[in-house]
């Protein structure tokens, strides 16, 4: 009995400690200002997380009759991928995901104090629901902009983003996804290329910088790895 009691209070503190990191975590990302944008899965990853953490499994259906949104529908179906996760789960993955996207991301420098409310579920979660924050990146016509900046980016802005990724599988073009239209349809194949070469050639960029047998070759032949990532840019 005092084994049981024992492991009910073990239990008990792991629990409370979730919940008291996750809330410390909520508010922390709530004032976090990425150093580079978080693409639109990441952020449906998080908000899905944070969901089912507060509120527990999705309805199955549209909790209101008029029409959701593209935002409302996305944010609707990433929360539903969490069905099944009970609360401290899905708080303690919420912690790992907030983790992984502070160092992927990265976070602004800056010497101004920042200010870290206490946040309740409630309160957040309302919040959450009612925002259209998850979606901030253009879509359709608006999108191409967006796009042509990227393809266009300077070379020494582009040497500079190569030197501080530390991740061949965390590159930028990595994380987008078609913009102007659905992804996944016929439509966005064009889009899906640009973007499948965007990513080809930042893997090649980032291998020759961080892998060592590449490395090695490189300097056997005694050209840098910001020869080779110039001619790739």
């Amino acid at each position: 009995m005092k084994k049981m009691a024992a492991g009910e209070s073990t239990s008990t503190r792991s629990g409370t400690s979730t919940v008291t990191e996750f809330r410390a975590k909520v508010a922390h990302m709530k004032n976090w200002k990425p150093a580079s944008t978080p693409s639109n899965r990441d952020r449906l990853e998080l908000y899905a997380l944070h969901k089912q953490a507060v509120s527990s499994d999705a309805p199955q259906t549209s909790p209101s009759n008029k029409p959701l949104s593209p935002a409302e529908k996305a944010k609707l179906n990433a929360w539903r991928t969490k069905r099944g996760l009970s609360q401290t789960q899905a708080m303690a993955a919420y912690i790992l995901e907030a983790d992984r996207q502070l160092v992927v991301y990265g976070t602004v420098a800056s010497n101004a104090d920042t200010k870290h409310a206490t946040v309740t579920e409630e309160d957040s979660a309302s919040k959450s629901a009612m925002s259209g924050s998850v979606l901030l990146t253009p879509r359709g016509l608006a999108a191409i902009p967006l796009l042509c900046a990227a393809a266009s980016e300077t070379r020494k802005s582009y040497l500079k983003r190569m030197n501080s990724t530390t991740n061949i599988a965390s590159g930028w073009w990595a994380r987008q996804e078609p913009l102007c239209v659905d992804p996944g349809s016929i439509l966005a194949l064009p889009e899906s290329s640009v973007l499948a070469l965007g990513v080809l050639l930042e893997k090649l960029s980032l291998y020759v910088q961080l892998d060592k047998g590449a490395r090695n070759i490189l300097d056997a032949l005694s050209i840098g790895h910001g020869v080779v990532q110039s001619l790739l840019w």
